[in-house]
């Protein structure tokens, strides 16, 4: 099973949202483990983080952004290079995702 995109968000602040990151972190990378996909686009620097760290990513490339300020990366990943998009998590508007989403889709 592979997919092309994979958008999941996780939302809420705290004391605990680095816990809780990692929690999702890890079932995120269940997913992915199954649907490898071409894109990952990651809101939240406690999920990138989080998720680079389950991912054992020591490394990516930085190619560009997807929007101003919002970099997109390339990811060694299943032995394929994986676009990986992170956007902060206060940043953008409310479409910013969508957005985010269409750039991908258009992106290789």
């Amino acid at each position: 099973l592979e997919a092309r995109h994979l958008i999941l968000q996780m939302t809420g602040d705290g004391p605990q949202s680095e816990a809780a990151a990692d929690r999702f972190a890890s079932g995120l990378c269940r997913v992915m483990d199954v649907m490898r996909p071409a894109t990952v686009l990651l809101s939240g620097g406690d999920t990138a983080a989080a998720v680079m760290n389950r991912l054992n990513c020591a490394e990516l490339e930085v190619c560009g952004e997807a929007a101003p300020g919002l970099p997109w990366c390339k990811v060694p990943l299943y032995g394929k290079e994986v676009q990986l998009i992170s956007k902060s998590g206060g940043f953008g508007h409310a479409g910013t995702l969508a957005e985010l989403f269409g750039a991908a889709s258009g992106r290789r």
